[in-house]
This record gives structure tokens, sequence and C-alpha cells, in this order.
């Protein structure tokens, strides 16, 4: 997909935008792309610990570039972030912006971002299913190295989700059956987990 890559965005040139010139009480910069990637970083990089305001007002280093693709989320990649880590050698952070609204697609100039779907804090909403329904679709039908491989395998158990709440143990399915492999961090709490001792519950 063609895509426009904007490079070497300087932090302290975005600030120009709300620094307001005392002769004329307009900003130095009336840029409102600048603007907006100021409200970004706002969001995204101000918190107890840490202004990118602070840190670029007192010389540390922020490199900000810009992909923009048609229909695509804007992509805003920042490196050399603001850290303090002594393990992170190259931090990289990459911010996908997209809007809620469709209507806001005409507004000039940003004409470029996807739109997001609602946000949900609980895994149970109906549109988190779909979410992960999407993504499968769009990795075996867009992403060469994610497509299903030739093989006729499938696990001796699988679990089913269905709707509404079913959740069913299944076994010896066919080899066209359809799967999919998730993990998640094991830190803390041990949820749930299937083994022979407890498989007849």
């Amino acid at each position: 997909m063609p895509a426009l890559y904007i490079a070497e965005i300087e932090t302290k040139e975005l600030l120009r935008a709300r620094d307001v010139d005392p002769k004329t009480g307009r900003p130095f910069r009336a840029c409102r792309y600048c603007r907006f990637l100021c409200d970004v970083f706002d969001a995204f990089f101000i918190d107890e610990w840490m202004s990118w305001i602070t840190d670029t007002e007192n010389g540390m280093h922020l490199d900000v570039s810009l992909m923009i693709r048609q229909g695509a989320p804007l992509v805003i990649s920042c490196t050399g972030c603001f850290t303090w880590d002594p393990n992170l050698m190259h931090p990289r952070v990459d911010l996908e912006m997209y809007v809620d609204n469709p209507e806001a697609l005409a507004i000039p100039g940003a004409p470029t971002m996807g739109l997001t779907w609602p946000r949900t804090m609980d895994t149970r909403d109906p549109v988190c299913m779909q979410f992960a329904r999407d993504c499968i679709r769009q990795c075996l039908g867009e992403h060469p190295m994610c497509a299903r491989p030739s093989t006729n395998f499938v696990p001796t158990r699988l679990l089913y989700l269905g709707d509404q709440d079913t959740i069913r143990l299944c076994e010896s399915l066919p080899s066209s059956t359809s799967w999919v492999a998730l993990s998640h961090c094991w830190g803390g709490s041990k949820p749930l987990m299937l083994c022979e001792s407890n498989i007849r519950q």
C-alpha cells in the first residue's frame, strides 16, 4: 500500500505551535498538525514520572516520524524515547491513531485515519470476540507468513467458544477444523487449566 513517510520531526519545533509570541499574541507556528501531535504526546508521554515538554526543554532527544496511508491508522513512530531504563538501548514506540467518528474522516488534512472500534473494558463484550475474529481473518487473508500451513494437524483437544457464553471441550475433530492458539502471561495467580486430573469435571 502506498505510504507517505515524514521523518525527523523535532519536538522542540512541535512546541512552537503552542508557544505564544508576545509580540503578536499568536503561536510561533500556526500549524494544527503540530498541535495535534502535541496533544497526542500529552496523552502518551506525560505522567507522574515524566513529561515530554520538560524533557524537550531540557534538551532530551526524541525522534518523531509519521507514516500516512489512506484509510489506515496514522502511525507516529517515536525513537530515542524519554526513558531512564539502562536496559533499553534503543527504545521505540509506535502509536496508531484512529478516529471514533466517521464524520471526522471528512476533516481536511485528516483523511488517512481508519475508524477505531468502540472501547470496552470487559473481554466478555461481543465487540472483543468480533475484534479477534477480524484480526484472524485479516491475518489469514493478508499476511502470507501467517496463513494456515498446509498440514492437516488439529490439536487433540480444543475449546469451542460459541455465542452466549458457551464454552465446550471438543475432541477428535476433523482435519478441516479451523483453530487458533492463544496464550497469556502466567505471572501471578494461575487461571483454570485443563489437566488429566480435572478433564472429567
